[in-house]
This record gives C-alpha cells, sequence and structure tokens, in this order.
C-alpha cells in the first residue's frame, strides 16, 4: 500500500529535491517532487498552501531543467487550484503570479508576463512588503515594457484593437517616457472585465441565459447560402469529463469559429471566476489541479464584442463520495 505524505511532511520532500538539484540530479528531483505532489494533491487538495508551495518548488526545477512550458503548466495549474479557496492577495498567490510572470517573459509572451508582473505591483505592497525582491522586479520589468492598461488596474481603452499577438509586441526595451497614445488593450482582457457582472449572475442564478433570437425571415440569407449564427447566441451542449483532478469542458460553438470564449467556474455553490480566455474556434479545456472531493460548477461565456456577451448554462459535476472518473451527459 502506497503510504501518501501528509502535506507537514513536504517539507522532508522539498529538503530531498533540493538535495538532488544540488548535485546536478536535476531529472531525480523532478521526478521525485512531481510523486510527491500527486499523492498530496490527490489527498489533501491542491489547493493546499504547502501544496502549493512545493509546485512553487517544482516549477522552478522545470525551469532550470530549460523545460519552460512544464514550469508554465505547474504554475498555472497551481494558480488555478489556489483561486477556488486562497484569496488572490495572499503572500503565496502573488509569489505564484510573480514567477509564472518570469516564465512567460523567458517563453516570450509579453502580454502574460506583464499581466502577472501587474498583480505582483498591484498586490505584492501589501502581501510581502514595499521592499521585496518580486515587487521590485515585477515593477522594473512594467517599467521597461512601458506599463499600460492591460498590466495594471486602469480604465479600458475605448476603442480596442483585434487580437494582439507577441510577435506585434515591440522587441525593445526602453524607459517609461511622456506617451501621447497608450496601447490599446487587447479585446480578450477588456472582455473579461465586461463580462465579471455577467458571471456572477450565473453562479447566482444557477439557470441558463436566454440567447437573441434568430432574424426574421425577411432578412435572412438565401437558402443557398451558409447560414449566419444568431446574434450573440450562448455556447450550447456544455458537457465536462471528470477525471478526479482534472475537468475537461466542452461545448458548442454557435459562431461558426468567429469569436473567442471564456471558460469560468467555481468549486459549487461559489461565485464563478475566468479560467481561461480562448481564440475563436476552440471548443475545450481542460482545468488542472482540482480536489476530487469536491463538485465544481462551469459555464462558457460567448464574447462577441467588449459589450455583448452570452453566457452558457452553468454545468455541475455530480460526484459520489469516491469519485471515480465521469462524464456528464
Amino acid at each position: 500500500m502506497t503510504c501518501v505524505p501528509a502535506p507537514t511532511h513536504l517539507a522532508a520532500v522539498l529538503d530531498n529535491a533540493r538535495t538532488l538539484r544540488e548535485r546536478g540530479d536535476l531529472a531525480g528531483a523532478r521526478a521525485l517532487l512531481g510523486r510527491a505532489l500527486d499523492l498530496a494533491g490527490a489527498t489533501y487538495g491542491a489547493d493546499h498552501p504547502e501544496v502549493l508551495d512545493a509546485a512553487r518548488l517544482l516549477a522552478s526545477l522545470h525551469q532550470e531543467a530549460g523545460d519552460l512550458p512544464a514550469a508554465r503548466r505547474t504554475l498555472e495549474a497551481a494558480l488555478a487550484a489556489g483561486q477556488l479557496s486562497v484569496p488572490a492577495e495572499d503572500p503565496l498567490m502573488v509569489l505564484l503570479a510573480y514567477d509564472l510572470g518570469g516564465v512567460a517573459d523567458e517563453l516570450g509572451n509579453r502580454h502574460e508576463a506583464r499581466r502577472n508582473y501587474g498583480t505582483v505591483v498591484r498586490l505584492g505592497p501589501d502581501a510581502l512588503g514595499q521592499d521585496h525582491p518580486a515587487v521590485r522586479t515585477a515593477k522594473r520589468y512594467l517599467d521597461d515594457q512601458e506599463i499600460d492598461a492591460e498590466a495594471l488596474p486602469m480604465p479600458p481603452a475605448p476603442a480596442p484593437t483585434p487580437f494582439a499577438t507577441t510577435e506585434q509586441a515591440p522587441q525593445r526595451r526602453a524607459r517609461v517616457r511622456p506617451r501621447r497614445r497608450r496601447t490599446p488593450v487587447p479585446l480578450l482582457v477588456v472582455a473579461t472585465l465586461a463580462v465579471a457582472t455577467a458571471l456572477t449572475t450565473v453562479v447566482l442564478a444557477l439557470r441558463p441565459r436566454a440567447a437573441t433570437p434568430p432574424a426574421s425571415p425577411a432578412t435572412t440569407q438565401p437558402s443557398t447560402a451558409s447560414p449566419t449564427p444568431p446574434a450573440r447566441a450562448a455556447p450550447a451542449a456544455v458537457r465536462l469529463r471528470d477525471d478526479g483532478d482534472s475537468i475537461t469542458v466542452s461545448w458548442q460553438d454557435p459562431s461558426g469559429g468567429t469569436v473567442p470564449f471564456i471558460v469560468t467556474g467555481a468549486r459549487a455553490g461559489e461565485q464563478s471566476r475566468p479560467f481561461a480566455n480562448l481564440p475563436p474556434g476552440r471548443t475545450t479545456y481542460t482545468v488542472n489541479g482540482l480536489n476530487p472531493r469536491l463538485q465544481y460548477c462551469f459555464a462558457v461565456v460567448a464574447v462577441y464584442a467588449t459589450d455583448s456577451v452570452a453566457v452558457s448554462e452553468l454545468v455541475c459535476t455530480r460526484r459520489a463520495s469516491n469519485p471515480q472518473p465521469t462524464r456528464s451527459r
């Protein structure tokens, strides 16, 4: 029978992993800590503070080994798990955001780096202190990147441009100078702000929103033309594939691949939070780092414009006392 270490015993595993790293055995350190995290997360929950702290070390080991995608996945899973029970201003959550900002910058995703470093600048002084190295580093990064509205909590620009890509970001780093124009906020960031009220309503009502009816027959295209999706129709046929510590959400795209989506969720009975901003054409998303002993609810938001969204019905897990991987009907 496998002995599962309690979170209080993770300290010994962390020490062993650090020892292996000092000896140059990064592969052994990563394997050891990865197994311990899987066991502790399954038993005590991936949102347990000591499990989250161990995830930070595992991500740093991945980063040292040059496996940046693994580091990013580990940090994203830890942040997603922590958001369900740990306040955003908790020092551990701020440090996870700081780590993810650094990994995103190494991967060339400056938007993701600015977003996470913006969280550190906003919450870090109270959580960690003004002089904490993470806070100082995040401030310097934002200064070098020319601070804009997508990194700090500022009102959205009135006329956002279509989705900006990392290739479109400026390659030159410069100090902040007086500017006449502010870099427009990418549509997905503005959309996240715009749907905050809608997401709260979904959780409280626990019922689907009505979609706008299709256009009248007089305005429809001839039968030989491709059908036009109804305006602001909500994602349909939302399904959950329950794998215990992860849940895959799938849905039908009412826009024919023309609008982005936001996947939201939370523990059953709690207010939904955005998990991911997805580009047009995506119809699945997997949420990792969940507690297999708890119930979760999810909804999908179709973002037609910054002020026009449609929210799907809320779909929840139906786990027994000893959950097994299931699919929602």
